[in-house]
């Protein structure tokens, strides 16, 4: 019996066994008569995807600016991981007030990531937006502070 137990941020989705599907608990008993590849799959649970070329890892940490800025009523920010880092991105209101936690500490592999931030229920006015992002494996980080501007 092998089980799957997902990070922060993370579901369990299935397991599969050379690419097809073979359950969906995340509990699975199976028997060993020969080599087996046995692979637990994971989604993230969020508004983030991983974007361009997933094999594609940059070689720094970074933020770019949002696009579009001003916006109405999204926007997007990109945001780049050289290696497996713990996430935590926020957006503040003009007096430092959490308006919305769109990662909390999630654990997220290398690659290029996209997160689409919508001020639908918000006021136009000046917001921020935070990451920082450290490594699991190093002591590499990345902490960085945007401005976005919401106009109705």
């Amino acid at each position: 019996t092998v089980s799957a137990e997902p990070n922060n941020g993370w579901e369990f989705r299935d397991w599969t066994e050379n690419g097809i599907p073979v359950s969906v608990e995340k509990d699975y008993t199976f028997t060993v008569e020969r080599d087996r590849n046995i692979q637990a799959n994971f989604e993230l649970i969020s508004n983030i995807e991983l974007f361009e070329d997933e094999m594609m890892i940059p070689e720094n940490y970074y933020l770019s600016n949002a696009y579009p800025n001003p916006f109405n009523p999204e926007t997007n920010l990109r945001f780049g991981l050289p290696e497996s880092s713990e996430v935590t991105i926020g957006v503040f209101s003009i007096t430092g007030e959490l308006v919305e936690m769109i990662l909390n500490n999630v654990s997220l592999p290398p690659g290029n990531y996209l997160s689409k931030f919508s001020g639908k229920t918000l006021t136009s006015g000046i917001y921020f937006y935070q990451i920082f992002a450290s490594s699991i494996n190093s002591d590499k980080n990345l902490r960085k502070v945007g401005k976005l501007v919401l106009v109705k």
